[in-house]
């Protein structure tokens, strides 16, 4: 099994084992994070580590992920999941405070994808597969130009009491239409609640967190 593999699977080891409160500490959960393994994205993150498995920003991917502890997600969906390493840490991490969480992970891309024992279903396809099915959460990080963000959105986002979008504020990468369509949500939905992770005056990646006002939230 290749360093890297196991050291991913360790830190899930590690989410399941460590007190739940112990990870809403941001510093700590940035540090398992790096741990995890993240893709070294030049000179963004000087503590990326080579081989990583996760294409996300540690602290704007703790800050989401604590966000989101705060409410009741059982039935989960990653659009565009590539080899699935986000999608495992973030159902690892919300089954610390949903214990019956159910992910489906989906990706036009056909690779092997390992699980590691959680509760995920990995599918070949687009979110059109799923647009008959209903979900507590969505994480839109599919096909980035506008029209299949809008397409994500209306077939699995729109019904989600809590939709996350990746790379809201990427235009480091020219990545713009995810920032695009998140400006024109806040717009479309005035009575949700919106938040965001990014860096001011830089960007790169940005995560973006809508919730709606009839979302269930941990007591």
């Amino acid at each position: 099994m290749p360093a890297s593999i196991e050291r991913f699977q360790a830190v899930l080891t590690l989410l399941r084992l460590v007190d739940k409160n112990l990870l809403l500490n941001r510093e700590f959960l940035v540090s398992i994070i790096r741990a995890a393994g993240i893709h070294p994205f030049g000179p963004y993150d000087p503590f990326a580590q080579e081989g990583g498995l996760m294409l996300q920003d540690p602290h704007q991917f703790a800050d989401a992920l604590i966000t989101l502890s705060r409410y009741r997600c059982n039935r989960l969906i990653e659009v565009g999941t590539w080899a699935g390493h986000t999608g495992c840490f973030l159902t690892a991490f919300l089954q610390r405070y949903n214990p019956e969480v159910q992910t489906l992970c989906v990706d036009v891309l056909d690779v092997a994808r390992n699980s590691f024992g959680l509760p995920i279903t990995f599918l070949v396809g687009t979110s059109d597969i799923a647009r008959d099915l209903q979900f507590d959460l969505a994480f839109i990080d599919g096909d980035h130009t506008f029209p299949w963000i809008e397409r994500d959105y209306q077939n699995v986002g729109a019904r989600s009491p809590v939709c996350v979008f990746h790379d809201i504020d990427n235009a480091d990468f020219d990545m713009l239409d995810p920032g695009r369509f998140w400006e024109d949500l806040k717009q479309r939905e005035p009575g949700s609640e919106f938040f965001e992770f990014k860096y001011p005056g830089k960007h790169f990646m940005g995560i973006g967190v809508r919730i709606k006002p009839t979302v269930a939230v941990h007591r």
